[in-house]
């Protein structure tokens, strides 16, 4: 264990490329993320993960803005009613590309899905990057209060490939 042997396991992108060059068909994304766990715990990842961590937890997600407001200023109050099909667009879009949001609510909306509404709670993030810096305890964090916040969801829709993979196997299996 070495600092500079806990900076290879930050190379990793996730991409699968790894996998499919490896003889061995070894997960290597899998391995590595392990690998960069113990590298946060043992404070051997780099200042710069820390950094990103503190920031993420002042507004859990990774912009250090407020999302929810972005949110309310941009969509019709209609999209934020108590009950119905939950749309929770993830923090990437909320910031980078709103235009997929008003798209995923206009095709929603010629579905004719009853009750169309966003997730209007103040986490915008399913918490994902916290993970993937090796922070699993404040992962877990994160996990715990947002599944807490969907408990009461019937149905919940993502277009955010990275929200839906954690909601769907990350929260249970941690």
């Amino acid at each position: 264990w070495s600092q500079e042997s806990a900076l290879e396991a930050y190379k990793c992108s996730h991409c699968g490329h790894s996998t499919t060059q490896c003889e061995l068909d070894n997960p290597v994304a899998p391995v590595l993320d392990i690998f960069r766990a113990k590298a946060f715990e043992r404070e051997m990842a780099p200042d710069s993960i820390y950094a990103f961590c503190r920031k993420f937890k002042k507004r859990n997600n990774p912009y250090d803005v407020e999302l929810l407001p972005l949110l309310q200023k941009k969509l019709p109050t209609k999209y934020f009613a108590p009950h119905g099909t939950t749309y929770f667009p993830g923090c990437t879009e909320i910031r980078h590309n709103f235009t997929a949001i008003k798209k995923m609510m206009g095709l929603m909306e010629k579905l004719k899905l009853e009750r169309i509404r966003l997730f209007d709670q103040p986490i915008q993030c399913c918490g994902y990057p916290l993970l993937m810096a090796g922070d699993v305890q404040g992962f877990r964090e994160h996990a715990d209060v947002m599944t807490h916040m969907l408990e009461d969801i019937p149905v919940l829709v993502g277009s955010a490939p990275a929200c839906t993979f954690t909601f769907k196997h990350l929260y249970p299996a941690h």
